[in-house]
């Protein structure tokens, strides 16, 4: 007989793998642009709407009842349904004719893809034993990153097939012989659902544990509780808009930095700088996991928080990777600043599921979201644009306008988790 343990790692596998899809169906148009764009007739700005704003808001808007359904009602289902959404929008895009039929399907794979964080976060929560739930939660979010490699490495590889006519023999057979070679790459990954959907379905819906807040899970209530709770979530939740600025940051201008300072190929900063950006995420989701489940052992969330920290200090000081004289030494420092940035947010994202009750999970990772969507796609790479343009009208200057953001980003985070623990400390005194 399956032990119910067991069935947990298989549903946090499943779930993992769901992030994974998610993100390649979310990232996949970056390879594709070219000859999206010249298809369609988008201008860049067109271009960029597709990508980022079409998606970002909506996804943002979302988040948070998608979250209040989620501690509500069947997580498995709302995870299902949003699966079905994404998946049947993206093979929509491929479908699209203009700018507003893309924008339009790339607004639906928004909505779907809102409600998988905070429907599994939920689950996990529930499924997975305490002393195991920070490893658990730290796998979930290594998809999201396998998931953002693999979108580009993926995509390419893909269209690179469809170019070599790989698919011509199933596209004949359905009478779309002709076909552009993007569509058929949105087709594919849409794909991904189907099976997906049948690995769902077959997975129980875990039994909500730890129920303590009555009635009080009407919506005005949700936020009544979150406001009562300021003390202890506000300044994990800034911290981690913090860490999302900087990230969104150096995610969007390190490859043109690489291109105006070295003269790097696409394709070497594809490899060298997707496969940093890999190799930090999974380091730190390893490293987080380890860390929380260390301290919840102990019964001292806090002992996390000081790992975290600490990763926000050492994130700072290596924010100044961006002046490094050589490319691999700019890696290299790239390289331990993500991870370190990465294990802070780890760790305040894993702290804040801990921290509250099941009833408000859901909407808790909503709130997380929401935060990245709005200050981290939102505000960071435009505020590095805007100093590069304004502040130093210079765009030689881009490595010192990327410093300019990340450095103060972290040193606000830095501050109010050192002012945050010290709070908690004077608190049990």
């Amino acid at each position: 007989m399956t032990s119910p343990q067991h069935n947990s790692w298989g549903m946090v596998a499943v779930l993992s793998i769901a992030a994974i899809v998610a993100y390649i169906d979310r990232l996949v148009l970056s390879v594709l642009f070219v000859p999206l764009s010249q298809d369609l007739a988008l201008s860049d700005t067109q271009a960029s709407l597709v990508q980022g704003a079409s998606f970002a808001v909506i996804y943002a808007i979302a988040g948070v009842p998608l979250g209040i359904a989620a501690d509500r009602w069947n997580r498995r289902l709302i995870v299902i349904a949003g699966v079905v959404i994404w998946c049947g929008a993206t093979i929509a895009c491929g479908f699209a004719s203009s700018f507003a039929e893309l924008a339009a399907a790339r607004i639906l794979v928004g909505v779907g893809e809102a409600a998988l964080v905070p429907a599994a976060t939920s689950m996990i929560g529930d499924g997975v034993r305490l002393e195991r739930r920070g490893l658990a939660l730290s796998i979930f979010v290594m998809g999201q990153v396998i998931g953002g490699a693999l979108a580009v490495t993926a995509g390419g590889v893909l269209f690179d097939l469809a170019q070599g006519g790989s698919f011509n023999a199933a596209l004949a057979a359905l009478n779309l012989t002709g076909t552009p070679s993007w569509r058929v790459v949105l087709w594919l990954v849409g794909l991904l659902g189907a099976p997906l959907v049948l690995a769902l379905l077959c997975l129980r819906e875990p039994q909500r544990s730890e129920r303590g807040l009555g009635d009080a899970r009407g919506v005005r209530n949700v936020f009544a509780e979150f406001a009562a709770r300021r003390d202890v979530l506000l300044p994990l939740y800034l911290t981690l808009a913090c860490a999302a600025i900087s990230d969104f940051s150096i995610g969007s201008w390190t490859p043109t930095l690489l291109v105006r300072e070295f003269d790097w190929p696409a394709t070497r900063i594809g490899v060298w700088f997707g496969g940093c950006l890999f190799a930090s995420g999974v380091v730190a989701a390893v490293v987080s996991g380890w860390l929380t489940d260390r301290a919840s052992k102990k019964g001292a969330s806090e002992g996390a928080l000081r790992w975290a920290l600490l990763s926000a200090g050492i994130a700072l000081v290596t924010a100044s990777y961006a002046v490094a004289p050589d490319p691999h030494w700019l890696l290299a420092i790239l390289l331990v600043q993500s991870t370190a940035s990465s294990i802070c947010s780890i760790i305040c994202v894993i702290t804040i599921q801990l921290r509250l009750p099941n009833e408000l999970r859901g909407v808790g990772s909503a709130f997380t979201s929401l935060g990245n969507m709005l200050f981290g796609l939102g505000m960071g790479p435009t505020l590095v644009a805007l100093a590069t343009d304004r502040l130093y009208r210079d765009h030689a200057a881009l490595d010192i306008s990327i410093i300019t953001v990340i450095a103060p980003a972290f040193a606000i985070a830095t501050a109010l988790l050192f002012v945050h623990l010290r709070a908690r400390a004077r608190a049990r005194q």
